[in-house]
């Protein structure tokens, strides 16, 4: 069974000359987890407005459960939580009356909603910041509470709008953890996201949107192999000897302690390590030199780094 289906939806903002949303099609199956993606201005938040229904389609059909959004707003509403880019609670509001207000536009008294409330709040570490105003949290706490307020009436299906932008590592890791157990439990989830570990992590399927139009849609692990290389920069803890065979290694030096290795398809960066290890190079740091979810949206888009 599809928790949401899109036929042939169409969205063109006042005054442009694209459609922001082109005929799109595609399906999400009831407890899964679902990755949009896409370039900068690809159609991916307007398409979750859409499903949503917080703007209005110029054409096409959305149907949550099997239910057509035209003929029966309320209840397919009412399966949906949703946690936007933005965040759009009252700040001098109190964190619980935030949550609590929420469920309160689903027909939900404060008695019925208090144990969920608390669950949530202990659940997404906000639980000692219940009374706290909503202006006084850090930028993750305020992540954290839009989802708690989403899921507040507990919907069927959550749509998260790059629900760990600007949260550290370890907030973020710990909002995985959370997905992932609710997503375990049954809760279908559709996510938008620039983090290609989360998109890894999470997701079972993708579909890759362009100009509006899918372009794209399988398994993680078919996208992943889509990229053609990926480029690290490795940090040395030392200036590493003359020689090791840089070339043999794809690796380029940038200077005595700093290396750049583009890892092909079908390399391991274990391979590599190894190959380091033994020519007598200690290694003391290794991040990617960009978004990799970048690189597989220029790969796949051929479209240069600045469009993306």
């Amino acid at each position: 069974m599809y928790a949401i289906q899109i036929d042939c939806l169409t969205k063109r903002y006042p005054h442009k000359t694209k459609n922001a949303v082109d005929q799109l099609s595609f399906s999400v199956h009831q407890g899964e987890f679902f990755g949009l993606l896409g370039p900068n201005g690809a159609g991916k938040s307007t398409t979750l407005n859409l499903i949503s229904q917080l703007i209005h389609k110029d054409s096409g059909r959305i149907l949550i459960h099997g239910i057509d959004t035209d003929t029966d707003a309320f209840h397919t509403k009412r399966s949906l939580g949703i946690v936007p880019q933005e965040f759009n609670f009252p700040i001098f509001d109190k964190v619980e009356d935030i949550i609590l207000n929420q469920g309160g536009y689903y027909g939900f008294t404060h008695r019925e909603l208090k144990n969920h409330c608390q669950y949530l709040l202990e659940r997404l570490d906000l639980w000692k910041q219940r009374h706290d105003q909503a202006r006084t949290l850090s930028g993750g706490m305020k992540r954290r509470l839009m989802v708690a307020r989403a899921l507040i009436h507990q919907p069927q299906i959550l749509i998260l709008d790059e629900p760990t932008a600007g949260v550290d590592v370890e907030l973020r890791r710990g909002m995985w953890e959370f997905l992932k157990e609710i997503n375990q439990q049954g809760i279908t989830i559709i996510l938008t996201s620039h983090y290609l570990e989360e998109v890894e992590l999470l997701c079972q399927r993708i579909g890759m949107i362009d100009g509006g139009r899918l372009i794209k849609q399988h398994s993680v692990r078919d996208f992943i192999e889509l990229a053609e290389q990926q480029v690290f920069i490795i940090e040395l803890a030392e200036p590493f000897d003359n020689h090791i065979n840089l070339t043999d290694l794809n690796v380029i030096s940038i200077d005595s302690q700093t290396l750049s290795f583009t890892k092909k398809q079908g390399q391991t960066l274990e391979s590599f390590f190894v190959a380091l290890y033994e020519a007598g190079a200690k290694i003391s740091s290794v991040k990617p030199e960009n978004n990799r979810l970048e690189s597989l949206f220029i790969a796949i888009t051929n479209k240069g780094a600045k469009n993306v």
